[in-house]
């Protein structure tokens, strides 16, 4: 009698301390998912090392690369340097430049070139050193700077005071006055050798510096073009590459058509050509005409678009 008596106590409490058991092991196997679910999820180190693959694997990018670098450690050791630049620092540093600098306030008519304020030239040349030393720094965060219809400065000589209002009025009505890149692909690219002076010959008198030095274009998916300039210091020998400046220009260029958007097909390879050879001085003797007579096919004169801003935010 005793016996059944502590079985059915026993049988009592059995199926509460199953019940505790199994929802003990429920939570654990609930806390152990969901830490290895956060074991999971990428740091933000991770994220910007991913980031900034994919962005190494365009195929422009790497093609100015081994341009502007053609030896592989030099390539390597900037694009290292580049990643591990503080960008919150240096978006603040530039924010504060740009407060003293302004692309659109420099190209105005009204603008006196002889008048520079201290700031304004300190400003200056820390923005245009940051974008020749961080060039690759610039081309990754593209996708974070603002930039703004620059004006054109007037040609007394061309175009008189009611000429210059007109296109004053043109400029600020056709389209977005404002342009943030949707990300930072790019679309092609072309290049060329355009100064060498290999021909020199160097004496005990007269040094030479031997150099090279490429104009490089390439666009975007907006067919906006970024100009860039890539210039080699070399030995005596004209062989060693020693010292290699890569200037990027601050400005983007988009011809009217593929702004407003009525055309969506640039073609590089002829603006390139024509914008390179232009002048009656080159061998392709590419005239005033025939410089106009493209670009009227195309809506008119390229537009200018300068950086203003960058989302402080996103940058890191």
């Amino acid at each position: 009698m005793r016996i059944k008596k502590i079985l059915s106590i026993f049988s009592s409490f059995f199926p509460l301390s199953l019940l505790i058991s199994c929802s003990t092991q429920l939570n654990t196997t609930t806390d152990l998912k969901q830490i290895q679910k956060e074991q999971k999820k990428p740091t933000l180190q991770q994220q910007k090392e991913a980031t900034w693959s994919l962005f190494l694997e365009n195929s422009v990018i790497q093609n100015i690369l081994k341009l502007a670098y053609p030896n592989e450690d030099a390539r390597n050791s900037y694009i290292e340097f580049e990643k591990q630049i503080d960008s919150q620092k240096q978006v603040q540093r530039l924010k504060n430049d740009f407060f003293y600098y302004s692309y659109i306030r420099t190209e105005t008519a009204a603008y006196n070139e002889e008048s520079k304020p201290l700031f304004y030239i300190k400003s200056r040349n820390d923005i245009f050193e940051t974008i020749r030393n961080d060039w690759l720094w610039f081309l990754y965060y593209i996708n974070n700077i603002y930039f703004i219809k620059s004006l054109k400065s007037l040609d007394l000589f061309q175009k008189t005071g009611e000429e210059f209002t007109e296109d004053i009025r043109a400029s600020n009505t056709s389209s977005s006055q404002f342009y943030k890149p949707k990300n930072n692909l790019f679309t092609n690219m072309l290049y060329e050798l355009v100064n060498n002076n290999f021909d020199q010959v160097s004496t005990t008198t007269n040094t030479v510096t031997y150099f090279k030095e490429y104009k490089v274009l390439f666009t975007n998916e907006d067919n906006f073009v970024f100009d860039l300039n890539i210039k080699h210091i070399y030995d005596s020998t004209k062989t060693k590459i020693i010292d290699s400046k890569v200037t990027l220009s601050p400005w983007l260029k988009i011809l009217p058509d593929y702004l407003n958007g009525k055309k969506t097909n640039f073609n590089l390879k002829q603006y390139f050509f024509i914008m390179l050879h232009f002048g009656e001085q080159n061998p392709f003797k590419i005239g005033p005409l025939d410089k106009t007579v493209y670009e009227e096919s195309l809506g008119g004169d390229p537009i200018d678009f300068s950086m203003i801003d960058f989302d402080f935010d996103k940058s890191k």
